[in-house]
């Protein structure tokens, strides 16, 4: 009875544990980006486990494109951000 015990009590603090753990913010600082070309950016990440976003040094926001580029972001005439097709 008490193996059980302890093994419930194990498993429950393992499971709240482990659910807690997700949560992480961006890297701080300055991080050098290598492109698909091999070409390197250098960027900011900001953001945490529900919504992340880069930004370039000058404050630009950036978005991957469909080739895994980052470019530089726009908005669209409904107001999201897009990528404007400038690396």
């Amino acid at each position: 009875m008490r193996k059980f015990l302890f093994l419930t009590i194990f498993a429950c603090l393992f499971g709240f544990i482990s659910q807690t753990s997700n949560a992480a913010p961006a890297k701080p600082g300055l991080i050098e980006f290598v492109q698909p070309d091999g070409s390197k950016l250098n960027i900011y990440l900001h953001g945490d486990e529900f919504l992340k976003w880069a930004s370039s040094t000058d404050g630009y926001t950036l978005l991957f494109n469909s080739e895994g580029f980052y470019e530089y972001a726009i908005l669209n005439q409904s107001g999201d951000l897009v990528p404007s097709g400038i690396r």
